[in-house]
């Protein structure tokens, strides 16, 4: 009977001992205050112009960014699917490269702790199989040591870090809409 309650006790201390070196979503890690999350902008969203208030934040340099292509989707918990705030995906420039696009974008993250905006230079290819509800596969992979953050509040106030996108899309009428079904790997330092 001792011996049973000696490696259930070993077992428990395992167990303990690797949960608290995973760390969770949206929590800062040991030695640092780093802080990683996964997002997913998902759903269909018709497309509209800037608001003053996105000119003001993106424009905050005077590069005379006016213009854009912006789209309201849910933010969503990739893990549980449920909806964790609003996000504002906004594609600045858009050019032709072979058979794909190369694309200046920025995304508002809304979330209850504050709103992130990042931008990135995103590729977007046509997909060669998978679902047929998606046209296109797209991807941002910031340069090491980069800053992607453009502007940040409330807890995000003052943030740098990186953003990664991997993503699936329908273009099929994008000039009105476009379905969005793409992760986003925040870090931030």
């Amino acid at each position: 009977m001792k011996t049973t309650f000696a490696i259930l006790g070993s077992v428990l201390v395992l167990v303990l001992a690797f949960a608290a070196l995973e760390p969770t979503r949206s929590e800062a890690r040991p030695g640092g205050s780093h802080t990683a999350f996964v997002v997913q902008l998902l759903g269909t969203a018709q497309s509209r112009p800037l608001s003053d208030d996105e000119i003001a934040i993106l424009d905050a340099d005077q590069t005379m960014i006016d213009e854009a292509l912006c789209y309201d989707l849910d933010l969503v918990d990739p893990e549980t699917g449920n909806v964790i705030g609003r996000a504002t995906d906004c594609l600045l420039s858009i050019a032709g490269v072979g058979d794909g696009l190369f694309i200046e974008a920025a995304t508002f993250f809304h979330l209850p702790e504050g709103t992130l905006v990042a931008g990135g230079q995103t590729t977007v290819k046509p997909k060669t199989g998978g679902s047929p509800t998606v046209t296109h596969i797209t991807g941002s992979i910031p340069s090491p040591g980069e800053n992607s953050i453009l502007y940040g509040s409330g807890r995000f106030h003052d943030a740098e870090g990186s953003v990664r996108l991997s993503g699936a899309v329908n273009l099929a009428n994008a000039t009105a809409e476009i379905t969005f079904d793409c992760l986003f790997v925040v870090n931030l330092d």
